[in-house]
């Protein structure tokens, strides 16, 4: 693209996963917020050009027919499956009654198979982030983050969900590992440690915050000052 002068396309780093869905369920947002992504768009745009390579690549009845008996006769051949001449003599009809002869006809039939490809993939394109959010959200569902709620109905009647108190806090996070995080919090397991215990056990989860001039997460120990670990992390705890 740089070289023929045409700006590159953004492409979305997005990863529709488990923490991604809980984050969104968290803040009332359902599936519907998969077409505002960049990843949608993407998804869009690559869509829109596979969409336009399969409009171009029309056949016509007869030729898709000679293309599909080539293609079973080709299958035969390649698991040793025994041939009948009829078989045989109707796809030699095909290539030598096809305009320019077997050179044509196996340009043409490459040609209906990318055809078909595209075609999958843009039914795959279709698909995918839907795909990734259901696959999530029944995971969170079945792994206790997140519980429906009946006084929440969408518009279908479906109850909406409800961030169980595990679900809330891996809420809090949004790198390192929230799911484990949030979940070792929510289950009471860090309850007998300090602050600057906790703390340093969060680090190991989290990349290292330094502010310009100023100390890391990790060289804090248990500092409670302003953005150190006993006031970066009190609200997730419970802490006044």
């Amino acid at each position: 693209r740089m070289l023929t002068g045409a700006m590159p396309t953004a492409e979305s780093q997005l990863h529709v996963d488990r923490s991604f869905v809980l984050r969104h369920l968290g803040k009332g947002f359902g599936s519907e917020v998969l077409h505002t992504t960049l990843l949608a768009d993407q998804l869009r745009r690559q869509c829109a050009e596979l969409q336009a390579k399969v409009l171009q690549s029309t056949f016509s009845p007869e030729f898709k027919d000679a293309f599909a008996r080539y293609e079973a006769v080709h299958a035969k051949l390649s698991s040793g499956q025994h041939l009948h001449q009829k078989e045989s003599q109707a796809v030699a009809r095909d290539i030598a009654a096809f305009p320019g002869g077997s050179a044509a006809f196996e340009a043409e039939r490459t040609r209906f198979l990318q055809a078909q490809k595209l075609q999958v993939d843009l039914d795959e394109c279709r698909v995918r982030l839907r795909s990734d959010w259901d696959e999530a959200h029944k995971w969170l569902l079945e792994m206790g983050f997140i519980e429906p709620d009946p006084a929440v109905l969408k518009d279908s009647g479906v109850p909406g969900q409800a961030l169980t108190p595990r679900g809330y806090a891996c809420t809090c996070f949004t790198d390192g590992h929230p799911l484990i995080m949030g979940t070792v919090i929510a289950d009471g397991r860090l309850e007998k440690l300090t602050l600057p215990e906790i703390a340093a056990w969060l680090s190991t989860f989290m990349s290292e915050v330094r502010p310009p001039g100023g100390p890391s997460v990790r060289d804090c120990g248990g500092c409670g000052g302003d953005g150190g670990p006993r006031s970066r992390f009190r609200g997730v705890l419970g802490g006044g």
